[in-house]
């Protein structure tokens, strides 16, 4: 399992573009790594509302998220941003991992 973790203090120092890299090149060395196919992740709004989702494509999901493409929740709150993710093998782990986190107070996903 690959985690998209930094300290807090260089994240927040980063600009938007330069997350966004930061966690695109982490998935790219992940898939050369041979690691995983499924993904969880949390992806932020400006607002800091959190949406919580598991995909097979995490950049398509991601530009998906960005774009506005489907009706619902992150549309809705415009949840665009890349905050988290986690890579696995199998999806009913990704599935079962997303379940965990939506299950999370929010002090507790931020950690």
């Amino acid at each position: 399992m690959q985690r998209a973790r930094f300290a807090p203090e260089q994240w927040a120092r980063r600009t938007s573009k330069e997350r966004s890299l930061c966690l695109l090149e982490g998935l790219r060395y992940a898939r050369s790594m041979g690691e995983g196919g499924y993904f969880t992740c949390i992806v932020a709004s400006r607002s800091r509302t959190l949406y919580v989702g598991m995909t097979s494509d995490l950049r398509k999901r991601v530009f998906e998220h960005k774009d506005g493409a489907f009706e619902g929740f992150s549309s809705r709150y415009n949840c665009n941003r890349l905050m988290w993710f986690e890579i696995y093998d199998e999806p009913l782990k990704a599935i079962n991992r997303e379940k965990q986190l939506k299950g999370w107070r929010r002090e507790k996903r931020l950690l």
